[in-house]
């Protein structure tokens, strides 16, 4: 697919950035879950939402142990979900929400899905976060479809520099590695939109999503964040 260069403007006259920062490129687990999730029933927090459909598999998850069947009272096979054919799990490496289905619903006119970007009085983001010099970068439409070797990173001190205790603003400003004082750079803050993503829009506008839209099991690499997939713990990576 071709995506087509996107205007850049450069620095703004306070120091900041308003658009590509690269011009010239086009252990939580399940069981203490549902033990928390035990808890919080027994503690009456969840008591006002009432005997409906997410408490009782709730309530059953909870009192289940290793190795048991969600109804063992009902024969192996027996649809417990009526009216739902297929559930998808997307999983997609080096990506936040925000960088793929973001602007989902956010085009003029549409209604915003998803838990994406909040958006100003010109229909851009409004995120933004810092360089080590003090100047911001704000969200931009990415200029091509082509993803920067090691940017964003994954690696460990990167991904804890980013979070930064909560802050949420070392995402530019981190190095890329300890061993180097490269850091990840206005990248980070790149999104497409659905004309950049016309298929991958077109499955998520079509298809109910997850009030819970990305999940992290922790901030580091591959193995501990794919391992969940498949088997619901980190294995206490």
């Amino acid at each position: 697919m071709a995506v087509g260069p996107i205007p850049l403007s450069g620095p703004r006259q306070d120091g900041g950035m308003d658009s590509a920062p690269f011009p010239h490129r086009t252990i939580m687990n399940r069981r203490r879950f549902l033990a928390g999730a035990g808890a919080a029933l027994a503690s009456g927090s969840l008591a006002s939402v009432g005997p409906d459909w997410l408490t009782r598999r709730v309530l059953a998850a909870a009192a289940r142990g290793p190795g048991s069947l969600p109804f063992p009272n009902l024969a192996a096979g027996t649809d417990t979900m009526p009216g739902i054919d297929h559930i998808v799990v997307l999983m997609m490496e080096n990506h936040s929400y925000d960088n793929v289905l973001g602007m989902l619903g956010r085009g003029p006119g549409q209604t915003p899905r998803g838990d994406g970007f909040t958006l100003g009085s010109d229909g851009r983001p409004t995120a933004t976060n810092p360089y080590p010099d003090g100047r911001t970068q704000r969200a931009f439409r990415m200029p091509t479809t082509c993803q920067l070797p090691s940017r964003p990173s994954q690696e460990w001190t990167a991904s804890h520099n980013a979070y930064n205790k909560g802050r949420m603003d070392g995402f530019v400003s981190t190095p890329i590695s300890p061993a180097t004082s490269e850091i990840v750079g206005g990248v980070a803050m790149g999104y497409w939109t659905e004309e950049d993503l016309p298929f991958t829009y077109s499955l998520a506008a079509a298809q109910p999503m997850s009030a819970v839209s990305a999940v992290s099991a922790c901030r580091a690499g591959a193995t501990p964040n794919s391992r969940p997939v498949p088997t619901a713990t980190t294995a206490n990576l």
